[in-house]
């Protein structure tokens, strides 16, 4: 390994030790201004010290002052680079009591069973990464951004100054072009390992290889123990709705059995959009609440076109009764008592709002070949061909009325499909708030077939169509039903007539 021009221990030091010899000079400095000071008084003296010289040797030491804060500062520096050293740099010692990595357990420290527990690496050059990039996006190739492009920077300048430590040439010492590429990934033991390609000056076939591990610390706990009381905690679920009333019977059906009997601590808001449809929606609401004795819920209607952001901003201010913990839901949302824990456990007043990723569920005609699914609760389980994580669903959250407010609410101003849920996720980023946003495994979105109306802007058109396109079924489900015939006959599908056709059909449908 390349050794250290200077230990910490030798920095620090050095840094004190000129801090003293600072001290030292002011305090010469201020003795021989006193002693000019005098000899200015008694000029006729013998001594020949003249209030010019005295002038001059302030001058210098003043000079000598701002030479040594230069040198402080320049030491300073290189006492946090050392530091950051010491994070960085694969030790040859044992790390946190674990054996120590070396050329053979860098990159190989577990031996794999099986396909299914390799860890891939993504490699990465000065501009690129290469993988599945980004958690919303999962692009193949992307330019880093966020904290991936801190990361990348960070670790490519670091491995550059590491390799400059003794290098005295200018023409032998690296820069960002010498970087050829490097790899990465976290071992889930020690830590983030990175192998780093550096290009020799002198010959385009002699390589640098750089290994660095940002490792791992032992677990420790932060801040104090803490103790969620949840039974007080009532949730105000608000349901925007308009007609639907066979799902909404649907929904009361299971509202019954996880709010009403088990839970008891929901709190129903509905807002019915339309005229149509309110005579069944009172009835089937007064049978249940006449039957289960539940008397905890609230119906507004309005008599306007449906707006969900509408809804649940009408319903959060229908509620008067202090920071109430909200869920905002949908009629085709399947949950369970786990999850409306999670949403207490999981939001905080003024602290922290969470943001499920719900599992949505594939057309049942096409999981279950055309057959009658089973019941709904069967249905509901995590599978590749089951359904899918709604990473780009923003609609299901639970957030305290204040804190929902305090952002701004809902842009009401959105119309049409989808925008507003997405508009309140920006906005709670752009606070200090902690958005918890995680997968849910209580959490479900029932299929249902969608509608993408042509009235739509083109942007909203297009993500409406995306959104129904992979809701229907896995991605070797759809290509079955749709070239299954041509790929079982040897056939490769007429793409590019396809995509004429295709592309023609969507200009003369919009």
């Amino acid at each position: 390994m390349i050794k250290m021009r200077l230990s910490l221990i030798v920095v620090i030091r050095i840094v004190f030790g000129l801090l003293i010899f600072f001290i030292l000079l002011v305090c010469l400095l201020l003795l021989n201004c006193h002693k000019c000071a005098n000899n200015e008084v008694n000029f006729k003296s013998d001594v020949n010290f003249s209030s010019e010289s005295c002038v001059n040797t302030v001058r210098e030491y003043k000079e000598e002052i701002q030479r040594l804060n230069e040198k402080i500062a320049a030491l300073k520096l290189e006492l946090n680079w050392h530091k950051k050293l010491q994070k960085y740099v694969v030790s040859q010692k044992s790390m946190q009591g674990k054996e120590s990595l070396n050329e053979q357990t860098f990159l190989n420290r577990f031996t794999p069973r099986t396909e299914y527990e390799v860890i891939p690496y993504t490699s990465f050059t000065s501009q690129y990464m290469f993988g599945e990039i980004g958690f919303l996006s999962k692009k193949p190739a992307a330019t880093p951004i966020g904290q991936q492009a801190e990361e990348v920077i960070d670790v490519i300048d670091f491995g550059i100054r590491f390799l400059n430590l003794d290098i005295e040439s200018k023409a032998d010492r690296m820069v960002i072009d010498n970087f050829v590429e490097g790899i990465t990934r976290n071992d889930l033991v020690y830590g983030t390992v990175y192998d780093l390609y550096f290009r020799s000056n002198h010959s385009p076939d002699i390589f640098k290889r750089l290994k660095l591990v940002r490792p791992y610390s032992n677990l420790q706990p932060v801040d104090q123990i803490e103790t969620i009381e949840t039974s007080n905690e009532w949730i105000n679920l608000i349901l925007p709705l308009s007609g639907r009333l066979d799902k909404f019977a649907l929904f009361m059906e299971r509202f019954v059995d996880v709010c009403i009997r088990k839970d008891r601590r929901i709190f129903l808001t509905i807002i019915y959009f339309g005229t149509e449809g309110q005579k069944e929606l009172k009835q089937i609401i007064t049978k249940i609440a006449n039957k289960e004795s539940y008397q905890h819920y609230k119906v507004i209607f309005q008599n306007s076109e449906f707006s969900r952001g509408k809804g649940l901003q009408v319903g959060a201010e229908s509620w008067k009764k202090g920071n109430v913990l909200m869920f905002f839901c949908d009629v085709d949302i399947y949950f369970t008592n786990d999850f409306l824990e999670r949403c207490r456990l999981h939001t905080g007043p003024g602290s922290k709002v969470y943001y499920p990723i719900v599992f949505s569920q594939y057309n049942p005609e096409i999981v279950y070949g055309g057959q009658p699914p089973p019941p709904l609760a069967e249905q509901m389980i995590i599978t590749n061909d089951g359904g899918f994580w709604r990473d780009f669903g923003f609609g299901m959250t639970c957030q305290y009325r204040d804190d929902f407010f305090r952002v701004g609410g809902f842009d009401l101003s959105i119309k049409g499909w989808g925008g507003e849920d997405v508009m309140l996720y920006k906005q709670y980023l752009r606070t200090k708030m902690t958005v918890i946003r995680a997968y849910d495994r209580n959490l479900m979105h029932i299929y249902h077939a969608k509608s993408c109306i042509k009235t739509l802007s083109d942007e909203q058109f297009i993500s409406c169509l995306q959104s129904k396109a992979v809701s229907e079924g896995s991605h070797k489900q759809l290509g079955m039903l749709a070239f299954g015939s041509t790929l079982i006959n040897g056939k490769d599908p007429e793409w590019a007539q396809k995509l004429k056709l295709s592309l023609n059909d969507l200009s003369n449908e919009k």
